[in-house]
Protein backbone atom coordinates (compact mmCIF):
# COMPACT_ATOMS: atom_id res chain seq x y z
CA UNK A 1 0.00 0.00 0.00
CA UNK A 2 1.59 3.25 -0.85
CA UNK A 3 0.21 5.19 2.38
CA UNK A 4 2.41 2.20 4.11
CA UNK A 5 5.27 2.71 1.98
CA UNK A 6 5.31 6.52 2.35
CA UNK A 7 5.31 6.13 6.04
CA UNK A 8 8.11 3.29 6.12
CA UNK A 9 9.89 6.23 3.50
CA UNK A 10 9.23 9.08 5.67
CA UNK A 11 10.59 6.99 9.23
CA UNK A 12 13.50 6.14 7.53
CA UNK A 13 14.06 9.66 7.02
CA UNK A 14 13.36 10.83 10.49
CA UNK A 15 16.01 8.48 11.39
CA UNK A 16 18.58 9.65 8.99
CA UNK A 17 18.53 13.36 9.30
CA UNK A 18 17.62 13.35 12.55
CA UNK A 19 17.43 17.35 13.22
CA UNK A 20 15.79 17.61 9.91
CA UNK A 21 12.21 19.67 11.16
CA UNK A 22 10.96 19.25 7.28
CA UNK A 23 11.35 15.54 7.56
CA UNK A 24 9.78 15.34 11.24
CA UNK A 25 7.10 17.40 9.53
CA UNK A 26 6.50 15.40 6.58
CA UNK A 27 6.17 12.54 9.08
CA UNK A 28 4.14 14.18 11.78
CA UNK A 29 1.62 15.30 8.58
CA UNK A 30 1.17 11.75 7.54
CA UNK A 31 0.85 10.24 10.85
CA UNK A 32 -2.21 12.67 11.50
CA UNK A 33 -4.06 13.29 9.00
CA UNK A 34 -3.59 9.59 7.04
CA UNK A 35 -6.57 8.58 4.90
CA UNK A 36 -6.00 5.00 6.37
CA UNK A 37 -7.53 5.22 10.07
CA UNK A 38 -5.20 2.43 11.61
CA UNK A 39 -2.07 4.40 10.44
CA UNK A 40 -2.82 7.44 11.82
CA UNK A 41 -0.22 8.15 15.28
CA UNK A 42 -1.60 11.01 17.13
CA UNK A 43 0.26 10.78 19.85
CA UNK A 44 4.14 10.14 17.42
CA UNK A 45 2.50 12.65 15.16
CA UNK A 46 1.99 15.64 17.88
CA UNK A 47 5.35 14.85 19.53
CA UNK A 48 7.25 15.15 16.02
CA UNK A 49 5.20 18.46 15.69
CA UNK A 50 6.10 19.88 18.85
CA UNK A 51 9.80 19.27 18.25
CA UNK A 52 9.22 21.46 14.40
CA UNK A 53 7.48 24.34 16.33
CA UNK A 54 9.75 24.47 19.10
CA UNK A 55 12.59 24.45 16.57
CA UNK A 56 11.07 27.07 14.31
CA UNK A 57 8.28 28.47 15.87
CA UNK A 58 7.37 30.63 13.10
CA UNK A 59 6.60 28.01 9.98
CA UNK A 60 3.22 28.18 9.06
CA UNK A 61 3.48 24.71 8.01
CA UNK A 62 4.41 23.15 11.03
CA UNK A 63 2.09 25.22 12.76
CA UNK A 64 -0.75 23.88 10.71
CA UNK A 65 0.96 20.18 11.43
CA UNK A 66 0.44 20.53 15.35
CA UNK A 67 -2.55 21.87 14.49
CA UNK A 68 -3.87 18.82 12.87
CA UNK A 69 -1.86 16.78 15.37
CA UNK A 70 -4.02 18.10 18.59
CA UNK A 71 -7.08 17.99 16.43
CA UNK A 72 -6.64 13.90 16.05
CA UNK A 73 -5.47 14.33 19.57
CA UNK A 74 -8.61 15.66 20.80
CA UNK A 75 -7.47 18.57 22.34
CA UNK A 76 -9.59 20.75 20.32
CA UNK A 77 -9.02 24.23 21.84
CA UNK A 78 -5.19 23.79 21.49
CA UNK A 79 -6.18 22.81 17.98
CA UNK A 80 -7.48 26.19 17.09
CA UNK A 81 -4.51 28.29 18.81
CA UNK A 82 -2.38 26.15 16.57
CA UNK A 83 -4.33 26.70 13.32
CA UNK A 84 -4.83 30.56 14.03
CA UNK A 85 -1.28 30.92 14.87
CA UNK A 86 -0.43 28.97 11.59
CA UNK A 87 -3.08 31.84 9.70
CA UNK A 88 -1.32 34.53 11.56
CA UNK A 89 2.07 33.79 10.32
CA UNK A 90 0.56 32.92 6.45
CA UNK A 91 -0.97 36.25 6.57
CA UNK A 92 -3.52 35.03 4.98
CA UNK A 93 -6.46 33.06 4.67
CA UNK A 94 -5.55 29.04 3.62
CA UNK A 95 -8.04 26.36 2.44
CA UNK A 96 -6.77 23.22 4.23
CA UNK A 97 -6.38 25.41 7.67
CA UNK A 98 -9.60 27.09 7.98
CA UNK A 99 -10.55 23.20 6.84
CA UNK A 100 -9.15 21.85 9.52
CA UNK A 101 -10.12 24.98 12.35
CA UNK A 102 -14.07 24.24 11.50
CA UNK A 103 -13.71 20.35 12.49
CA UNK A 104 -12.20 21.71 15.59
CA UNK A 105 -14.41 23.94 16.49
CA UNK A 106 -17.08 21.98 15.63
CA UNK A 107 -15.87 19.48 18.38
CA UNK A 108 -15.65 22.64 20.63
CA UNK A 109 -19.65 22.85 19.88
CA UNK A 110 -18.74 26.53 18.25
CA UNK A 111 -21.54 25.73 15.40
CA UNK A 112 -21.53 29.02 13.95
CA UNK A 113 -17.64 29.49 13.89
CA UNK A 114 -16.82 26.27 12.69
CA UNK A 115 -19.68 27.04 9.99
CA UNK A 116 -17.76 30.17 9.25
CA UNK A 117 -14.38 28.58 9.06
CA UNK A 118 -15.77 26.21 6.48
CA UNK A 119 -17.52 28.62 4.33
CA UNK A 120 -14.40 30.39 4.08
CA UNK A 121 -12.50 27.25 3.27
CA UNK A 122 -14.46 26.32 0.27
CA UNK A 123 -14.32 29.62 -0.95
CA UNK A 124 -10.62 29.53 -0.52
CA UNK A 125 -10.39 25.95 -2.01
CA UNK A 126 -13.00 27.49 -5.29
CA UNK A 127 -10.81 30.29 -6.12
CA UNK A 128 -6.97 29.22 -5.18
CA UNK A 129 -6.97 25.34 -5.47
CA UNK A 130 -9.93 23.86 -7.38
CA UNK A 131 -8.66 20.48 -8.26
CA UNK A 132 -6.58 19.86 -4.78
CA UNK A 133 -8.08 16.51 -4.00
CA UNK A 134 -6.90 16.11 -0.96
CA UNK A 135 -8.41 19.75 0.11
CA UNK A 136 -11.46 18.60 -1.56
CA UNK A 137 -11.51 15.45 0.90
CA UNK A 138 -11.04 17.80 4.37
CA UNK A 139 -14.16 20.07 3.24
CA UNK A 140 -16.52 16.78 2.61
CA UNK A 141 -15.22 15.42 6.60
CA UNK A 142 -15.43 19.11 7.57
CA UNK A 143 -18.87 19.25 6.17
CA UNK A 144 -19.72 15.57 7.43
CA UNK A 145 -18.68 17.25 11.05
CA UNK A 146 -19.49 20.73 11.18
CA UNK A 147 -23.13 19.92 9.34
CA UNK A 148 -23.69 17.25 11.88
CA UNK A 149 -23.41 19.42 15.01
Amino acid sequence: DAFKTALTLRHALVLQFKTSSQYQDLLAWLLATCPIEELRDGKRALELAVSTTTAIPDSPQYSLTQGAALLLQGEYAAAVAALEKSLKLRGQDEGLTLCLRSIAEAKLNQPDLAQKSLAAAKIWQQTQKPADEELATWIKRATDIVGSK
